[in-house]
Order: structure tokens, then C-alpha cells, then sequence
């Protein structure tokens, strides 16, 4: 791999600065195009025809592009495997599972936060699994990244307590080691946090939860708000990610990925959300991860169903009429 590498990044964003630290500890010869936020200069025209995500970090290498700091990461590493000491991101199974679970709790628990602050007092004011011998999966059937680990272990016949776990029972195309390919599932992956589950979450909680659990009435105004970001995300869903592909990471075949966002959209069928009426191509690409892995999709959804024969549906045409993509 000769072509050079090109990263755009803004050296006031965190994720550009962590992505350029890596890259300089790794002793990587690279070119650096700065990309200013507080100029708009993500959302420029010539930016989003390079990086239709219109953030930064985003890492050229010859005419293969790969957005998400988290997903950077994982294509360097593949992609150079010689030059990226295995500290960085630990080959050993133990290692590397508590090195990716910090990196996925990180994007709601520490991003959001942390650069909520940030807007608030600087950019509005200027812009006006543990491994042990046995397997034990801790999980709420309704709980959306728990159905996307269970609906994995299921569909790769991953047996809960057997004390050892084979590499071998994992086909390739669920994490895929193509580095292209890889790095697109870890893109989306990363992007998923912030842009398909915050937005999916506060519509579920706004609609169901806050009324459930604190007596508060239905807040259709934030509810509203989410849902235009939602159908934002899905658009892109549909141009990036799902366009030419029949699963998510430049693949026809199902990744951990599909498991990811299908688990994180189906929630709102709870609430009898019609992704056929409002997105015919998302709901589609649903039916295909179902019928891919089924009967283990329709039964990691069944708790789910159940719940939603208990609930009213809501009337999503209330919240599309300005919003519908």
C-alpha cells in the first residue's frame, strides 16, 4: 500500500487530535488538510463530495476514504499491521475487548457530555464483555445493543458456556478482515452512536419512557426535533452506507454492524413506527438482515413484539409532516 495517507481534521476537534497523535506516535508520513469547524468548513460543498459525513476526522489512502476515529484506527492498523505495535490495539481477545468497549461507551457517555459543555460556553456563542471460562451475557430482551450481541451469539452458534471461544466459529464477513471493508463496518459502527441511537433513543423516550416511568405527558416538540434528525441519518444511511450494497460495509453479506442499527431501529416498532411508509429502503434493508439470520431475528424480537401489542401506537404522520425525507 504506496498511496499516501491524507487526513482532514480540525485541531480544535478531539477525535482529529487523537487520530493525529496516533498517527505521529506510529511515526506515519502523512499529509494534514485542515478543516475549520468554526468556519463552516465541514459543510462546504468541495467537503462533502469528499467526506459526505461533513465531520472530521477523515483519512484518504489512495481512492479509499474512511470517516470515525474509531474506525481510522482499525484500518491503519489493518492496513499497515507492520508499523502499528499491537499495544495500540491489543491482539489479545481479553485486551481487546475492554480497549472496544471503551471506545463504544465513550461516544454517549463521555463524547455527548463533554461536547454538549463545549458547544454551550464556546461553539454556539461564535456560531450565534469480560472473557471468562463461561460465557455470561448480561441483557434486557428490549434493550437494543443487548438484542444486537444476542442476535450475534445466536447467529454464529456461539454456545454461552463453553470455556473456551474458537475464532474459527466467527465467519469472516461479520467483521470482515478485508481492511476496506472492515473500515467501513467500523465507521458506521462509530457514527451509529451518535447519529442513529441519540436521536432513535430520545424519540423512544420522549413518545414512551418519560411517561412511563416519570408520569411526564408526551413532549412532541423534542420528539419532532429527534425524528428530522433521525430521517437525516437514515437518508444517509441510504446514499453511503446501503446504495450499492445489500448490508452495511461494502458487502453482501451481514455484518455486526447490520446487527447494530437493525437492533437500534426496530426499537420503534414498539411504538408500530412503519419504516415501508416513511423509509421504503431502510425497511427493506431490514426484511434482508431478517431474512438473512432468521429464525434467530424473529427470535431475539419477540419479547419486543409482545410489548408492542400492549402499547397504543402512535401516529408517526404527527411528527413527519415537515421532516419527511
Amino acid at each position: 500500500m504506496a498511496s499516501k495517507l491524507i487526513l482532514y481534521m480540525d485541531p480544535i476537534s478531539q477525535p482529529s487530535r487523537a487520530v493525529r497523535m496516533f498517527l505521529k506516535a506510529c511515526k506515519f508520513s502523512y499529509t494534514e488538510n485542515k478543516i475549520y469547524i468554526t468556519q463552516n468548513g465541514t459543510l462546504t460543498e468541495e467537503y462533502a463530495a469528499i467526506n459526505p459525513h461533513k465531520k472530521v476526522p477523515y483519512l484518504k489512502h489512495g481512492d479509499f476514504g474512511v470517516a470515525e476515529s474509531g474506525a481510522i484506527f482499525h484500518y491503519i492498523q489493518k492496513a499497515f499491521p507492520h508499523q502499528v505495535n499491537d499495544h495500540w490495539l491489543p491482539l489479545d481477545p481479553k485486551n481487546n475487548a475492554k480497549v472496544e468497549e471503551y471506545m463504544h461507551w465513550h461516544h454517549t457517555a463521555i463524547r455527548v457530555p463533554v461536547f454538549q459543555m463545549f458547544r454551550s460556553l464556546f461553539l454556539d456563542k461564535i456560531s450565534d464483555c469480560k472473557m471468562a471460562s463461561k460465557l455470561v451475557l448480561y441483557m434486557d430482551p428490549i434493550s437494543q445493543p443487548s438484542r444486537a450481541v444476542r442476535m450475534f451469539l445466536k447467529a454464529c452458534s456461539l454456545p454461552y458456556t463453553e470455556n473456551k471461544i474458537y475464532i474459527t466459529q466467527v465467519n469472516d464477513h461479520w467483521l470482515p478482515l478485508d481492511p476496506k471493508n472492515n473500515a467501513k463496518v467500523e465507521e458506521y459502527m462509530h457514527w451509529h452512536h451518535t447519529a442513529v441511537r441519540v436521536p432513535l433513543v430520545q424519540i423512544f423516550r420522549s413518545l414512551f419512557l418519560d411517561k412511563i416511568l416519570f408520569g411526564k405527558e408526551i413532549n412532541l416538540k423534542k420528539a419532532g426535533t429527534f425524528f428530522n434528525e433521525a430521517q437525516k441519518s437514515f437518508s444517509l444511511m441510504k446514499s453511503h452506507y446501503l446504495s450499492a450494497n445489500k448490508f452495511i460495509g461494502n458487502q453482501e453479506d451481514v455484518s455486526v454492524a447490520d446487527l447494530l442499527a437493525v437492533s437500534e431501529l426496530t426499537q420503534l416498532w414498539i411504538l408500530q413506527y412503519d419504516y415501508s411508509l416513511f423509509n421504503p429502503e431502510i425497511a427493506a434493508w431490514i426484511e434482508r438482515v431478517r431474512q438473512r439470520i432468521n429464525p434467530v431475528f424473529d427470535e431475539c424480537h419477540s419479547s419486543l413484539l409482545k410489548l408492542q401489542k400492549q402499547i397504543d401506537p402512535f401516529d408517526f404522520t404527527q411528527l413527519s409532516k415537515s421532516s419527511k425525507l
